[in-house]
């Protein structure tokens, strides 16, 4: 929450005028490569530098959406307790948290008025969470749950990736606010992963499309 507060400042500050927009609204997430899509909000800042150009920021958050495998758990004392090895139904659920920032050129009546067109880069920091849960019978005081390699799996873990990407879209003027819809691309750049579960079970993609639809309140 602290960083979101930061970009929120920032925005403010680099704006050319008072003026600062607020909105929020629906996502959806798309992974190339995975089938389905994540349903989630997003919600942010912009500030116009003058009526043709702007800067903002934006959070968007998912909802989780999970696949169900199996999982290897192992003794912890083999010597008491057996089976040693067992394999165990678990259900992972992947989650987005990403943030956001970049500029928007606008073509037709500009940000303040009307229907407009606009379009530009973003800079995006993008997270992908990760939680397994065990859907079978295991007391784990007796095993714990490894990988492949014997490596403990803990509970949760994350993808942390680094971002380019485009934006554009439409939005409507009309006199208590404006409508807006939009879509993104973005590449990930690199990306790393939190712990042996992250990067095992996690549904991480390089390149993820976003379509978001909302609503923004302009400030004086």
């Amino acid at each position: 929450m602290r960083n979101i507060l930061i970009v929120c400042f920032a925005l403010i500050s680099i704006s050319g005028k008072a003026q600062v927009g607020v909105f929020g609204g629906l996502t959806t997430v798309k992974s190339l490569g995975y089938q389905g899509v994540y349903p989630g909000i997003n919600f942010g800042v912009e500030a116009p530098k003058d009526d043709m150009i702007s800067f903002f920021g934006r959070v968007i958050m998912t909802l989780p959406k999970g696949i169900d495998d199996s999982i290897a758990a192992t003794a912890i004392d083999p010597s008491t307790t057996f089976p040693s090895i067992k394999y165990v139904p678990c259900r992972f659920t992947n989650s987005v948290f990403n943030i956001q920032c970049g500029t928007r050129y606008y073509l037709g009546n500009g940000y303040d008025y009307g229907l407009s067109a606009y379009g530009g880069s973003i800079f995006e920091v993008g997270t992908l969470g990760v939680r397994r849960k065990i859907k079978g019978d295991l007391d784990e005081s007796k095993y714990e749950m490894v990988s492949s390699t014997g490596v403990v799996y803990p509970n949760k873990g994350r993808i942390f990736a680094m971002n380019l990407g485009l934006n554009a879209g439409i939005k409507y003027n009309v006199y208590f606010g404006v409508f807006f819809l939009d879509f993104t691309g973005s590449y990930s750049l690199f990306a790393f992963a939190s712990n042996p579960l992250a990067n095992d079970y996690s549904r991480y993609s390089q390149l993820n499309f976003t379509v978001n639809v909302g609503f923004r309140k302009d400030i004086f």
